[in-house]
């Protein structure tokens, strides 16, 4: 169990670092007047960044679930296995 949580927590510690760095790119792509830095628009559209937060935090939620799917056909072929032998 120590294994899997520090492998929930290693992703998890990567996908905030990696989320942090890639909004501030997003933050300071110029998307139009890229030559005149008084006039330059800079990329601001939250929604899409959001969307990027709600997909990595829904992905973790599928690996712990498939982790527990996991644990439970374990025990579950486990526990069969030992009543047949019985």
């Amino acid at each position: 169990m120590v294994g899997k949580t520090q492998f929930l927590v290693t992703g998890m510690l990567i996908s905030g670092v990696a989320n942090t760095i890639l909004n501030k790119l997003q933050d300071i792509q110029c998307v139009a007047n890229c030559d005149d830095p008084n006039t330059a628009e800079y990329f601001e559209q939250p929604v899409w960044q959001t969307l990027n937060m709600f997909i990595g935090e829904t992905m973790c939620f599928i690996v712990v679930y498939i982790i527990l799917l996991w644990e439970f056909q374990k025990e579950k072929r486990a526990s069969g296995l030992a009543e047949h032998h019985c």
